[in-house]
């Protein structure tokens, strides 16, 4: 066993040619396929797929350089970071989703960390990292966050 990553509540380690996530008492098998990519993450009671995510190498990478990936929405992430998007991906418990949702629902997390509930206390999200606010479009459609007129966001009733 090697263990490439860890922090307070996770570890993430290989072992022969297969990668492992734990997270508290829950163990994740991972896994990739190169040609979305996607992230495939596997419980006893579920699987879970991050489309248009990243591969285990760049993620490899990643941790053997103290360095960054950039999702294909233009958000670039440090290892605690992408690790925090794995995360929220099991914590939404979909079978299949896209980074940019997961990115979506992280950003959402950070406007109730903000308290951002009205136009008066919305949030620019340059500040969480967003570059590409678009990425709260399907968000703002289905009336979950709002956007002032001079972009900033906030989360509806």
């Amino acid at each position: 066993m090697t263990e490439l990553y860890k922090d307070k509540n996770l570890v993430f380690f290989k072992d022969d040619e297969e990668y492992y996530l734990i997270n508290g008492n829950d163990s994740y098998t991972v896994s990739d396929h190169l040609y979305e990519p996607y992230l495939c993450i596997k419980s006893e009671d579920r699987c879970i797929t991050i489309h248009n995510s990243f591969t285990l190498r760049q993620l490899c990478d990643a941790i053997d350089s103290n360095g960054s990936i950039m999702m294909i929405t233009g958000h670039k992430y440090d290892v605690s970071g992408i690790f925090k998007l794995i995360l929220k991906a099991i914590e939404l418990s979909r079978e299949s989703v896209d980074i940019g949702f997961v990115e979506g629902h992280c950003f959402i997390e950070y406007m109730k960390q903000h308290k951002a509930v009205s136009k008066e206390s919305a949030v620019n999200l340059s500040e969480a990292g967003i570059i590409n606010p678009n990425v709260m479009n399907p968000f703002v459609h289905s009336k979950i966050v709002g956007r002032t007129d001079d972009g900033l966001f906030y989360l509806r009733d």
